[in-house]
This record gives C-alpha cells, structure tokens and sequence, in this order.
C-alpha cells in the first residue's frame, strides 16, 4: 500500500500540470492570452524547465506586447519551442532575437551620467562661490577693523562701491564669486533640462507593455445540480 500511495503522490503533480498547460493552450488558441499567460505562469511556478508552459508564456507575452516578457522566457525554451516561438512573435510584429530597446537602455544611462555630471559640476561651482563669498567678508571685515578703513566697507553692496573706489582686491574677489555663482546656476538649468531628457529616455527604455483589456468575459457553467454564468473582469 505504501507504494501506491507514493506512485500517487508523484504522479498527481504531473497530472495537474498537464492539465494546466492544456488549459493553457486551449486558451491560446481562443485567443484569451491574458488568461492563458496567466495558466501558464501558474504551471511554471511549479514546473519552471516546463517548454511548452514556456512557449505558450513567450506566445501570448508577444500577443500582448510584452516583449521583456517574452525574451525572458525565450531564453530557458529549448531549440524546438524556441522555432515555435519565434514565428508565433513574428506574427505579432516582436522579434525576439533583436532588443529595441537596447538603444535606449543605452541613451538613458548615458544621459543620467551626463546629469550628475553637470549637477555636480554646478555644486563645485557653488562651493566655490561661497568660498569667494567667505573671502570677501573675510577682507572687508579686515578693511573695517582698521583705524584708517575706508567707509565703503559697510555698505550693503560693497563689491560695487569698491570698484568705484579702485580697491583692486576687493573688485577681483567679487568678481570671481559672480561668475562662480552664474556658472553654478547655469550648470543646474543645464542639469534640470539633462533630467528631464533622461526621464524620457527611462521612459522609452524601462516602460511596462500596455496590457490587453477585456472588460467582461461571461461563460456559461453547467453541473450536475444545475448551471450558472461564471463572469470576469479584466482590469
């Protein structure tokens, strides 16, 4: 008896999966891919090396756009599935062994290097500012300790009266910290502009497929005790 009960425990698996790839399929051919992709995803939770719950994964990923999906997928299908699979994909405009998306992919993490690259050139050039900043206040305060400080030191734009005053010192530190401070602030335009460029390119590069919808499947359901209507929803 122990025996048999084994046998049954290994075979009732096997027999379950069958079924779900045969539902699977069935649903393929009725052109009900987002249930069949579902079926067989389900069959290789289970069975994950299964090729044709693999193949019909690929089928109905093309059928639904899903290209990501189906190369994924393609990738653990064996030679024969893999034929099958790349004309049922033809059909459906994807070509497996071509990632358009690739260039992209590229383009996106190019343009998010160049992005810090530019953002952090623009906070270098803010750092420096300040650092001008610090030294100008540094010397007027310097220039306003002493006995015999001119009087310009203490107003509130003091770069301006310094240069009307010929303080050489003075004007050149000013004028480092302005141009520090407008390269800073071009550089994050620069960087905000490269962002969203990037963002676009993310976009192109990484998007989820728009799913296939089916608002309202009804099918009718028959037993012993009587019938019914089994109703889906598709979101």
């Amino acid at each position: 008896m122990r025996y048999i009960v084994t046998v049954v425990l290994v075979l009732w698996p096997a027999m379950g999966l069958a079924q779900g790839v045969e539902q699977a399929r069935a649903l393929l051919v009725s052109g009900d891919y987002a249930e069949a992709r579902r079926v067989a995803q389900r069959v290789l939770e289970r069975a994950p090396c299964n090729d044709e719950a693999l193949r019909i994964l690929v089928a109905t990923s093309c059928s639904l756009g899903d290209a990501p999906t189906a190369r994924e997928a393609f990738a653990s299908l064996t030679p024969a599935g893999r034929d099958l699979a790349l004309r049922h994909c033809a059909l459906a405009g994807i070509d497996l062994l071509h990632d358009a998306r690739r260039p992209w992919r590229i383009a996106a993490w190019s343009g998010l290097a160049v992005t810090v690259a530019a953002l952090s050139t623009g906070v270098l050039f803010a750092l420096q500012a300040s650092s001008w900043a610090r030294q100008k206040d540094d010397l007027l305060e310097r220039y306003a300790s002493s006995s015999s400080g001119p009087s310009w030191v203490r107003r509130d734009d003091a770069c301006a009266a310094a240069q009307s005053a010929g303080a050489q010192d003075v004007t050149d530190i000013c004028e480092r910290g302005t141009r520090s401070a407008t390269a800073a602030n071009v550089m994050y335009g620069v960087s905000a502009g490269l962002a969203v460029a990037t963002g676009y390119l993310y976009y192109r590069a990484y998007r989820r497929p728009e799913r296939a919808r089916f608002p309202v499947s009804v099918q009718p359901s028959l037993a012993a005790s009587g019938g019914g209507l089994s109703v889906r929803l598709g979101f």
